[in-house]
């Protein structure tokens, strides 16, 4: 099994800040033995 994780920025986040990497947060994890679905 694999642990993926799922994350995101806030799109109000203004540009200079929202391209940070520090902006980005983890919204969540997909445990399964395959990779998870990028459309969902």
């Amino acid at each position: 099994k694999s642990l993926w994780p799922i994350r995101a920025t806030i799109a109000e986040i203004s540009m200079p800040l929202r391209d940070w990497k520090s902006a980005v947060m983890l919204f969540g994890a997909w445990l399964a033995s395959t990779k998870p679905p990028r459309d969902s």
